[in-house]
């Protein structure tokens, strides 16, 4: 076999090292849930367990009782309204309400947990604790401890790109229909159905299957317009201080004003793209002879990222769709096919997302010393620094992603594209 598909073939079978991650998991989240040591992992806890789960079905407790509880909701313990698609809402039918917060979020953890321990599949020490150091970082801790949807639509993505994986073209149907599922539950996702280009094989199924898609779509959008303008509208939903993701952010830091930083951002994305676009060959060969399920799972990630990276600003949790490109990263780092300058990048991308990642609990770490040793002056500038860094890093990531992700798409596209060109009756060079 060849040792590039060594993880493709052991996709459920990395037992041992898998085991270890799941129980290093268990305790981490045992001393911080059960001693309430979250600011010290460079996570803001909130006084409710949960919170982001209890803010959904205290909306649920809301609609059943009346309330337009997307415009304000007496319900919530923090007086939050309803900021998702209304789809939530029809969890009143199922009966749940705010006191079963503790018991869904639990279950809600426990499936994203696995699905990450299922994605990552260390084998070896090396892996075992990069996966820890991506699944324990702040970034993904803050979306376990606040138990967000989020983490809902990871688990429901996954299913999506395993159904997309199969050859039966039922599997694909399903596969496309959870990818739906999800956008109609965060948006986003849609930006998902890019793994499509690299699952289809016929090209008459795939034209069809994006021709039911934008139309589902746009039904959707059309649907939820009044919804989505209510949404847009809230200005507490352009996080621009800690613990955000977004092209904005770094602008921000760097205090450009509002229209030089939108002029700004414009030019720094149209040229990320364009760099990302240019390195697409060289990526292309690069990733010759990859598993195809990590390459899925790897677009899957990169379009997601990319999407709500330039799109808008999110909280950091948002950050746990850089899971999904880990699994390709390690396969590509550990093959012996990889040329030292193709590892060297990989090598300066990890590092990067490790940046990105972890750069709350330095924060959290400077702000502690800086309070006892009185040095504030010295520690607002550190802050400020690790804040830059850390948009640095999270352009440059997204960049090297983007070369990696268009290398991928780039004989997929080629085949689709001739295969809608071709005349009936001759098969699509």
């Amino acid at each position: 076999m060849r040792p590039d598909n060594v993880r493709q073939a052991g996709f459920f079978y990395s037992r041992r090292w898998s085991l270890f991650l799941l129980v290093a998991l268990a305790l981490y989240l045992a001393a911080m849930f059960g001693g309430r040591l979250w600011v010290y992992g460079g996570v803001p806890a909130l006084d409710h367990p949960f919170g982001d789960m209890l803010a959904v079905l205290a909306a649920v407790d809301g609609s059943r009782a009346g309330y337009d509880v997307q415009r304000a909701n007496p319900l919530d313990p923090y007086g939050r309204p309803h900021v998702y698609s209304r789809v939530w809402l029809w969890l009143r039918y199922t009966g749940l309400t705010e006191r079963f917060n503790t018991a869904a979020s639990v279950v809600i953890v426990a499936l994203f947990l696995a699905c990450a321990v299922l994605l990552l599949r260390p084998r070896g020490p090396g892996e075992l604790i990069l996966a820890a150091a991506v699944l324990l970082s702040p970034a993904v801790m803050l979306g376990v401890e606040r138990a967000n949807n989020d983490l809902i639509v990871f688990s429901l993505l996954t299913a999506s790109v395993l159904l997309l994986s199969g050859k039966l073209q039922s599997r694909l149907w399903l596969g496309v229909g959870l990818i739906f599922l999800a956008s109609c539950l965060k948006y986003y996702p849609a930006a998902a159905y890019t793994a499509l280009v690299r699952a289809e094989r016929e090209k008459r199924p795939f034209w069809l299957k994006i021709a039911v898609i934008v139309a589902g779509l746009a039904l959707f959008l059309w649907w939820s317009r009044a919804d989505i303008a209510l949404i847009r509208a809230r200005d507490f939903l352009q996080p621009l201080g800690r613990y955000t993701f977004g092209s904005l952010l770094l602008f921000c830091r760097l205090g450009l004003a509002p229209a030089v930083s939108g002029i700004s951002i414009a030019a720094l994305s149209v040229a990320a793209w364009m760099t990302a676009l240019g390195f697409s060959a060289r990526s292309e060969a690069a990733l010759r002879g990859c598993g195809s399920i990590d390459g899925l799972f790897f677009l899957c990630g990169v379009s997601v990222l990319a999407f709500c990276f330039f799109s808008t600003t999110n909280y950091d949790y948002r950050c746990i769709y850089f899971i999904p490109t880990m699994p390709l990263l390690m396969e590509r780092h550990g093959s012996p096919e990889t040329s030292p300058s193709f590892r060297l990048i990989l090598r300066l991308l990890l590092a990067a997302i490790m940046i990105v990642l972890w750069s709350e609990f330095g924060v959290a770490t400077v702000r502690l010393v800086g309070k006892v040793a009185h040095q504030e002056a010295a520690r607002d500038a550190l802050v400020e620094a690790i804040a830059i860094l850390e948009q640095v890093c999270t352009w440059f990531s997204l960049v090297v992603l983007l070369s990696l992700g268009f290398g991928l798409l780039r004989e997929p596209l080629h085949r689709a594209v001739r295969g809608l060109l071709a005349t009936p009756g001759t098969k699509p060079g």
